[in-house]
């Protein structure tokens, strides 16, 4: 698959990812049954993602052409470490712990798009 290609489909899993959280945070304040229903969608969206993504990184981090080997090498187990820090967060996701753990994927997200994907295009 194409970088580019690549590429959009992992931003428009994070926005995708991101309207849930805001879901989430909405019906947080309004209906614990919705949150917790919209909060199991998420669970399952993020580990689509975390697979997609773990398969993917690879390609991303090699199109930088004055990145070492050694420099990806240490990029994709930093990525995996953080991808295994956030399955672990989704997966204790409850009503209790959303409000932080949303806050914390959100960063995540935020994070992977700035030191992983190129800019997004105006």
């Amino acid at each position: 698959m194409r970088v580019a290609a690549i590429w959009r489909e992992l931003v428009a899993q994070h926005d995708a990812l991101r309207l849930m959280m805001e879901d989430c945070e909405r019906r947080l304040s309004q209906d614990a049954d919705g949150a917790a229903q919209i909060l199991a969608q998420l669970r399952t969206a993020f580990v689509v993602h975390d697979r997609y993504e773990t398969e993917s990184v690879g390609v991303l981090l090699m199109t930088n052409a004055h990145a070492s080997i050694l420099d990806i090498g240490e990029r994709l187990a930093a990525h995996l470490a953080t991808q295994r820090a956030m399955r672990r967060l989704v997966t204790t996701l409850s009503v209790v712990t959303a409000p932080s753990a949303l806050v914390t994927l959100r960063a995540h997200l935020d994070h992977e798009e700035l030191t992983l994907y190129p800019p997004r295009p105006s």
